[in-house]
């Protein structure tokens, strides 16, 4: 059981753990700031997949950097839908977000199997 908790396992677990929150320590940044602005964004999640999805296949296709830019374009396109939906129609923001967190999943479900079916691409 000692051998488990060697110095190299708990570091890496460690680091692992840091790397794989700085995604969500950023959203929830970002959450913080516009709920003291008084907006409820349950969408938030929906963001991320989009942005992630777009994000990952503009860099499978082309190179990291398009991805990036890829990624943080298809994160606030989806955001805009948001703002639309809420500020300018006037809809509630818990179901508009609730619906976009789903469209996101459902869309990036869809388009995954259908772009790279039962496969698993892997960045270079």
């Amino acid at each position: 059981m000692s051998e488990i908790f060697t110095t190299d396992v708990l570091t890496a677990l460690l680091a692992g753990g840091i790397l794989a929150g700085v995604p969500l320590l950023f959203a929830a940044l970002g959450e913080m700031v516009s709920e003291r602005a008084g907006v409820l964004n349950i969408g938030l999640e929906g963001y991320m997949l989009m942005g992630a999805y777009v994000g990952f296949v503009t860099a499978y296709h082309t190179n990291t950097f398009l991805g990036f830019i890829g990624g943080a374009a298809a994160g606030a396109a989806v955001s805009v839908i948001m703002v639309v939906l809420c500020v300018r129609l006037g809809l509630d923001q818990i179901v508009v977000g609730i619906a976009i967190t789903l469209l996101a999943e459902g869309v990036t479900s869809v388009l995954q199997g259908s772009e790279f079916g039962t496969s698993y691409p892997r960045l270079p």
